[in-house]
């Protein structure tokens, strides 16, 4: 099993699961996500882009080229919020192969682009305990 898949499941239980819906969000493209700029907020991208959909775990997507999608990681909050907080801080943007979620890349904050996914996360969540 990949790291990455780890990471996923490690995110979905530690947030709890939310169904993906199957139509939601506006297509959204690398070059606007490229545009945002200082703290991002889970309202600012509605306001942006409109309502996202909502991932397994911590993680809200937009479509976005055919076959692809852009993945918005929340960051940590204490206690755990939902996608409905729109206060909730945004980590990072990858681009998502919507075939294969394990083919992401990194596009945004430009400080994170050509990183190590894992690592990132890793350093926001802490390593994964077991209970």
């Amino acid at each position: 099993m990949k790291t990455t898949r780890l990471i996923f499941i490690f995110l979905s239980l530690f947030l709890g699961n939310a169904a993906l819906a199957s139509e939601c969000g506006s297509p959204v493209t690398i070059d606007s996500v490229n545009k945002l700029s200082g703290s991002v907020t889970l309202g600012d991208l509605t306001a942006k882009f409109g309502e996202s959909c909502q991932g397994d775990g911590p993680v809200s997507w937009y479509k976005s080229a055919p076959g692809k999608q852009i993945w918005f990681y929340w960051k940590k909050t204490t206690p755990a919020t939902s996608a409905g907080n729109k206060s909730n801080p945004v980590l990072m943007a990858t681009e998502v192969n919507a075939d294969d979620q394990d083919e992401q890349k990194i596009i945004w904050p430009k400080e994170y682009v050509g990183k190590e996914m894992t690592a990132i996360l890793l350093n926001d969540y802490g390593p994964q305990k077991n209970k």
